[in-house]
């Protein structure tokens, strides 16, 4: 008896990986400051063994940086668009900043673009609709809740 073996082709038998994110220099990020706020005007000064150098300018001090070390991974969260970290956010002005930096975030059944998505969450906030109304997308409703229930009740 004769068989033949199917040939492959190594790629066709290779598993794709996702690509890797990693920010380059002079790249703009967000930074979550020690204070928990979202900063979107910082930018990459130097990569070295997953730790990012990032800058801005000082608004207090003309001529003068603000410089942090980050790890490459805590800015991953809050930068990598195809797997941002909304539970980062901690009040819903740095969740939107997240959101609009997005072109769009696919849900379960449909993709959502940013104006529908900060749409749907002030509906829920003006308690207009329930919060299962979010999409669960990247912890999306988990971070809703997460700011809601901490926010200040207003009378």
């Amino acid at each position: 008896m004769n068989f033949e073996f199917p040939q492959f082709n190594k790629s066709e038998t290779e598993k794709k990986t996702p690509e890797k994110w990693s920010p380059t220099e002079n790249e703009r990020l967000f930074v979550k400051r020690s204070d928990g706020r979202i900063e979107d005007d910082w930018a990459v000064s130097q990569i070295n063994n997953g730790i990012a150098i990032v800058c801005k300018p000082d608004p207090d001090k003309p001529n003068h940086e603000i410089i942090k070390r980050i790890p490459v991974s805590d800015l991953e969260k809050i930068n990598n668009k195809n797997n941002i970290d909304f539970l980062q956010a901690e009040n819903m002005d740095d969740l939107y900043k997240l959101i609009r930096s997005q072109d769009s975030l696919k849900g379960s059944s449909e993709e959502y673009s940013p104006e529908t998505l900060i749409k749907t969450i002030e509906e829920v906030k003006n308690g207009k609709m329930g919060l299962n109304m979010v999409t669960r997308a990247n912890d999306l409703r988990l971070a809703v809740k997460k700011i809601l229930e901490n926010s200040p009740r207003e009378n």
